[in-house]
């Protein structure tokens, strides 16, 4: 998962996807800019080039400028069964006339939105997905949007993020 960000400090935003309607999982919720699953075969920087370009329109050049920030462990009850994966988190600084344009029909939308409207979306819990949730909280915590003793960003360091 990637959180596609542009600027720093106060002037800090993030670029928000709404998945499609019509994917199997997390229909027409809020998600990272790029994310996805590792496919047997591929390194997770091969992924997300692949992905980038995918669900973002993001050439393989930039891409490969993500930075790697750590990884969440998940483990949920989910309709199926049990899920449990490892999320592979990433930082991508993007320029000021980045617009990204999905390519593979799995993303409705994107916005860009101030690093408040994030943190005020994520304390709602307003249609995020549980994954970019974690994604996004390891960002503000890191980057000093979220202070470390605040209750989020405990669990987060329970999570492994």
């Amino acid at each position: 998962h990637v959180n596609g960000v542009v600027g720093a400090g106060a002037a800090c935003r993030m670029w928000i996807a709404r998945r499609s309607r019509t994917k199997p999982i997390d229909p027409g919720m809020l998600d990272n800019l790029v994310g996805g699953g590792l496919a047997a075969g591929l390194t997770v920087a091969q992924t997300l080039v692949k992905e980038g370009w995918e669900e973002a329109g993001i050439l393989p050049g930039p891409m490969s400028r993500a930075a790697a920030a750590g990884r969440v462990a998940l483990l949920r009850e989910v309709p199926e069964g049990v899920q449990a994966e490892t999320i592979f988190v990433h930082d991508l600084e993007l320029p000021e006339d980045f617009r990204p344009v999905n390519q593979d029909g799995e993303v409705a939308e994107f916005s860009l939105l101030p690093v408040a409207e994030v943190l005020r979306l994520l304390g709602e819990a307003a249609d995020l997905t549980l994954d970019a949730s974690l994604v996004m909280l390891s960002f503000m915590v890191r980057h000093g949007y979220l202070p470390r003793d605040d209750p989020a960003s405990v669990e987060l360091a329970r999570l492994g993020g």
